[in-house]
């Protein structure tokens, strides 16, 4: 079927993976990313065995509850969708361990239904489009890795409860702040200090904040740069 070249991108991707399942496979990953996708395939969510899923980069602005099918998801990546929101249903991804939202510039909330993502481990969220640290991440019971990306314009208090709320993650070990411009941190930096580390990795970032943040962390946590 692969060597049919009447087939279009999507329908390839497609096929390989139904080879991969027919050929008893362990662990297919499907990629449909910069596709000019403006929905998910439906023949999407009947590939129940998928691990991998990639949509990045595609206008796709709605992610149908159908999502909650995918049970055997480990990696979700779906960067630079214009989604207003996400669907409860996305909490019964209980085996996903990754999942990236970057760029994800219109997503201001995540849904309640998000901590049932019961063995998510490195999660990437967009700062600029969210409205304020998300409390359903303090209910996430094996979450390790939250990055946070896009500071443009970032009001203090936005900063101060992004950095409290890290503060309330008792298993998170390594976080960052990553790409755009940093301001003024906040007074208290101490909710970091028990990372195993902390990324800096901006574009432009005072060097008295920088020089706050070491003393703020024991030493070798703070690593600047992507």
């Amino acid at each position: 079927m692969l060597a049919d070249t009447k087939l279009g991108p999507v329908e390839k991707a497609l096929a390989a993976v139904r080879e991969k399942v027919a050929r008893g496979e362990k662990a297919p990953r499907l990629s449909l990313a910069q596709k000019k996708l403006k929905v998910i395939p439906d023949e999407v969510f009947s590939l129940t065995a998928l691990e991998g899923l990639t949509l990045d980069f595609n206008p796709i602005d709605v992610v149908p509850p159908r999502i909650g099918e995918l049970k055997a998801l480990r990696s979700l990546s779906l960067e630079d969708l214009p989604v207003t929101s996400l669907p409860e249903e996305l909490g019964q991804l209980t085996a996903l361990r990754k999942l990236s939202l970057r760029y994800c510039k219109h997503l201001t909330r995540l849904p309640e239904s998000f901590a049932g993502l019961e063995s998510l481990e490195e999660l990437y969220l967009d700062a600029k489009g969210l409205e304020t640290f998300p409390e359903v991440l303090t209910r996430l019971p094996k979450l390790k890795k939250l990055w946070w990306w896009r500071f443009f314009g970032t009001p203090p208090e936005k900063l101060r409860a992004l950095v409290d709320g890290l503060g309330r993650m008792p298993r998170l070990t390594h976080a960052g702040f990553l790409q755009g411009e940093l301001g003024q941190l906040p007074e208290d930096l101490s909710p970091l200090a028990r990372l195993k580390q902390f990324k800096l990795g901006m574009d432009k970032a005072p060097e008295s904040e920088v020089r706050r943040l070491e003393a703020a962390l024991p030493p070798g946590r703070l690593h600047v740069g992507y």
